[in-house]
């Protein structure tokens, strides 16, 4: 070989070089060029690729992110509605209710009606209170004349 042959083939080299890199820069975006270490797409395919995948994952980050926002909100939820029962909680400690179906549930005293025969009295008021229950019998007048009479 030669110089002048060395030159040519250098610059046959460069002139097929410079084709495959004008298809590579120039090509459209269905282009790719098959170079000597294989397919290299045209910068226009590159750029539509990757604004496909962009796109393509946009729809799933904006999925994710809204199923982010909603787990958010319902652990709020959950959050206010464990908070509300806590208080409710804590409201009801120290009383009593006389069914399932009372309103109102209140302290043990207030809650027990004494009357005719029945007492209730907070016995160590202030410390460590019980209540006193005192059942007094009533005899009625008219049972205990047909009692007495019984007898006679």
């Amino acid at each position: 070989m030669t110089i002048e042959t060395d030159l040519r083939a250098a610059a046959d080299r460069a002139h097929a070089d410079s084709l495959l890199l004008h298809e590579i820069v120039h090509g459209d975006a269905q282009t790719t060029v098959t170079t000597e270490n294989g397919p290299v797409k045209s910068v226009a395919k590159v750029i539509v690729d990757v604004e496909a995948s962009v796109a393509a994952h946009m729809t799933d980050i904006t999925q994710a992110v809204d199923a982010a926002d909603a787990a958010q909100t319902a652990a709020e939820l959950a959050r206010d509605e464990a908070l509300d029962a806590r208080d409710a909680a804590l409201a009801a400690v120290g009383t009593v209710a006389v069914s399932a179906t009372d309103s109102a549930p209140g302290r043990l005293v207030a809650k027990i009606e004494a009357g005719l025969g029945l007492g209730a009295t907070v016995v160590d008021p202030g410390g460590d209170e019980r209540l006193s229950l005192d059942l007094a019998p009533q005899i009625h007048v008219g049972a205990l004349v047909a009692l007495a009479r019984s007898f006679i």
